[in-house]
C-alpha cells in the first residue's frame, strides 16, 4: 500500500449502464442471481477503496460500523471523526455508512473500473465479518426495541409485521424473553417468503448477506474479536495498524442489563434451526 490514497471522482453508475456491465457477473452465478437487478443490489453493497486494494461485504449486526471506521483509518491514516445526526438512522456513528455516498469509498458496482465485476473482486482483498448467530439474533431484537423507543421509522416495516404475525405488543413485549421468542417466530415466518420478499439484512441469516460461494472472502472477522481481524487486514495489506485503531471501542453496540435471561433451551433450539446454515458456514458452536 505505498500509493497515496485517494477518493473517487466519478459519478455513480446509472442503472442501465450497471445492467449492461453486470451480465458476465450474473452469468457466472446463474443460480444465485436470476435477474441483473439482483446482482446489482448485491454489488452495490460491497464497498471498496479507490485503489481497489480491498472489498468489504457488510453483514448486519456483526461489527460493520467498527469495520468501516477502521478501514477509513487504515486507508487515510487518520481516524474518522465526522459526525452526523440522521433522522432515518438509529446508529450514532452513521458517518461511517455514508462514506460511499461521499465517494470516499464506493460500492463495487459504482467504482468505475474497466475490469468486469468478477475480476475486480478477484484481485482485491475480500473482507467480511460474522457473529455467533445467537448473540446476533438477540442484538437484532434489541435494535428493533431501540428503534421503537426512539419512534424512528427505521425497521418500521419489521416492527409492523411482527405485530401482525405474532401479536407483538410493544407495551409489554419489548426487551423481554417473550418478545425475543416472538421475534424468532416472526423471522421463521418471514424467511419462508425470503425469495419474493427479502428479510432485512440485519436479521436474516448471514449466509444470505455474504453469499460466501460468490464473494469468497479472504478474511472473515469475528465480531467477538475484531482487533485480531483488523490486525490481519493491516498485515495482508502490508501496512502497520494505525495508532489506537486496535484499541478503539466497538461502535453501535446494543446495551441490555441481563442478556443471560434470553439464553434458554427453547431460544437456543430455535436460533439453531433458523440460522443452521450460519453455524455450519462459519464454524460457531450451537
Amino acid at each position: 500500500m505505498d500509493q497515496k490514497p485517494t477518493v473517487f471522482n466519478t459519478k455513480v453508475l446509472p442503472q442501465p449502464a450497471a445492467k449492461a456491465r453486470v451480465k458476465s457477473f450474473q452469468a457466472a452465478h446463474p443460480e444465485t442471481f436470476a435477474q441483473p437487478a439482483e446482482a446489482i443490489t448485491y454489488l452495490r453493497y460491497i464497498f471498496t477503496d479507490a485503489q481497489g486494494l480491498w472489498c468489504f461485504r457488510p453483514n448486519g449486526k456483526t461489527g460493520t460500523t467498527s469495520t468501516l471506521f477502521f478501514l477509513f483509518h487504515l486507508t487515510f491514516g487518520i481516524p474518522l471523526k465526522a459526525v452526523v445526526r440522521d433522522e432515518n438512522s438509529i446508529n450514532e456513528d452513521q458517518a461511517g455508512h455514508s462514506l460511499h455516498k461521499a465517494r470516499v469509498f464506493s460500492s463495487v458496482c459504482d467504482c468505475g473500473t474497466e475490469l468486469d465485476f468478477g475480476s475486480y473482486l478477484a484481485r482485491a482483498l475480500r473482507l467480511t465479518t460474522v457473529r455467533h448467530p445467537f448473540t446476533r439474533a438477540l442484538s437484532g431484537f434489541i435494535y428493533l426495541c431501540r428503534a421503537h423507543d426512539m419512534k424512528s421509522d427505521r425497521f418500521l416495516t419489521e416492527r409492523l409485521r411482527m405485530c401482525a404475525l405474532t401479536q407483538f405488543d410493544w407495551d409489554k413485549h419489548a426487551y423481554t424473553v417473550e418478545g425475543f421468542e416472538r421475534f424468532l417466530t416472526y423471522l421463521e415466518q418471514d424467511l419462508a417468503h425470503h425469495a419474493t420478499r427479502p428479510v432485512d439484512s440485519h436479521f436474516r441469516p448471514q449466509v444470505l448477506n455474504i453469499l460466501p460461494d460468490v464473494f469468497c472472502p479472504d478474511l472473515i472477522g469475528r465480531c467477538e474479536d475484531l482487533p485480531t481481524f483488523f490486525a490481519n487486514i493491516a498485515a495482508r495489506l502490508d501496512r502497520p495498524p494505525p495508532q489506537g485503531a486496535l484499541e478503539a471501542k466497538p461502535r453501535n453496540t446494543q446495551q441490555i442489563s441481563d442478556r443471560a435471561i434470553f439464553d434458554t433451551p427453547d431460544t437456543r433450539r430455535r436460533v439453531g434451526h433458523i440460522f443452521a446454515a450460519d453455524f455450519l458456514a462459519f464454524g460457531y458452536d450451537q
